[in-house]
């Protein structure tokens, strides 16, 4: 097992918030474009209520956070 040094440590650490974070956005773009499409072209879509239409945006958000997306 290789042992880092500190500086190697931290450059790991700003790829890794780089990543999620651009992710994240990502995913909460897709999530939004999601959720309105879907309720332009579904009725029953329509019919889900404010918090779970949020959760579904945010949950893939979150998904899209967590993926490897390399540059």
């Amino acid at each position: 097992m290789k042992i880092l040094t500190k500086e190697e440590e931290q450059e790991h650490y700003n790829e890794t918030l780089k990543g999620g974070i651009g992710g994240g956005i990502a995913g909460l773009g897709l999530g939004t474009l999601g959720v309105y499409g879907a309720a332009a072209r579904f009725p029953a879509f329509r019919s889900l209520t404010i918090p779970l239409r949020a959760f579904l945006i945010t949950s893939s958000g979150t998904f899209a956070g967590k993926l490897d997306f390399p540059d």
